[in-house]
């Protein structure tokens, strides 16, 4: 149970309303989002109000509150629901490519350091499989190894500038 304050009470110091709120179990919020149960609000004016009634968190009055207070406990309420995103479309920015089998002399299992667009370096053990290359709109030429890596047991795509070692 999460509740908010906004706008100056007349009975309670902010403090004292965190207090209060605490007292009942409930943790004292000090923004309104889809997690927050109940909004106390001294105005209807403020920012906090108006969001709160944006997305439907329960607004009470301070009267409300002491009530709830000398009841001991904050109703069971339902939180505002979270509006559902459309959707997103998978988009596939990796390129065509065309790969070029490796003989079986090559694809023996290696050893590779492979440093992932991060900055993150981890050691895979991995059977290649073929290679292939891509030229970028700009004209960059991105070289491409695929291998089987033992580390994860999936088919996986190395870029070549990113290999740090391969043995």
């Amino acid at each position: 149970m999460k509740v908010c304050v906004t706008g100056k009470l007349v009975g309670f110091t902010r403090k004292e309303a965190k207090a209060a709120i605490e007292s009942l179990d409930a943790e004292f919020s000090t923004t309104v989002t889809y997690d927050t149960n109940y909004l106390v609000a001294a105005s209807l004016k403020t920012g906090k109000a108006k969001k709160a009634s944006q997305i439907g968190v329960d607004v009470i009055t301070e009267a409300e509150f002491e009530d709830f207070l000398d009841a001991g406990a904050f109703p069971d309420n339902k939180l505002p629901g979270k509006p559902q995103r459309a959707p997103r479309e998978w988009v596939n920015n990796f390129p065509d490519l065309e790969w070029q089998e490796l003989p079986p002399s090559e694809m023996r299992v290696k050893s590779i350091e492979y440093q992932n667009s991060d900055g993150v370096v981890t050691t895979r053990k991995i059977r290649p499989i073929a290679t292939a290359e891509y030229v970028t709109k700009r004209g960059l030429k991105v070289e491409y190894l695929k291998g089987q890596d033992l580390t994860t047991d999936r088919l996986k795509w190395f870029r070549f500038d990113r290999i740090l070692s391969l043995s």
